[in-house]
């Protein structure tokens, strides 16, 4: 990690943010920032992250909106992680048919095909 940088942990529930400062707190992992916040409403500056992950959560946000926020909050050359217990592109909605596609192409394009586990 690079000096000065620091680890955001934002939920919109209080009791999660809480959680992660007291623990960061317990270890003095000081560049640990817990803000409560919807993700939607988050008050953040353009270019401020290397790395945005969001965890079992995008489906139950505004995509469109998080995803456009997100891409003015990163860094060029940043990335967005979409993190998931299970595949998110192997359901039947619209846009998960469409991440399935996207990543297929990707996959087809690196000759990595045989070498990534379907969902």
């Amino acid at each position: 990690m690079d000096p000065g940088s620091q680890v955001w942990a934002v939920d919109a529930e209080p009791g999660m943010t809480e959680v992660v400062r007291a623990k960061a707190d317990a270890v003095g992992a000081d560049h640990f920032r817990a803000v409560t916040a919807r993700a939607e409403d988050l008050d953040a500056e353009p270019g401020g992250f290397k790395l945005i992950v969001i965890g079992n959560a995008f489906h139950r946000l505004n995509r469109a909106l998080v995803a456009q926020r997100a891409y003015t909050w990163l860094k060029p050359g940043g990335y967005l992680a979409l993190c998931w217990s299970t595949s998110p592109w192997t359901g039947l909605q619209d846009w998960q048919q469409a991440l399935d596609r996207l990543l297929r192409s990707w996959q087809n394009a690196l000759g990595a095909s045989g070498r990534v586990p379907p969902g």
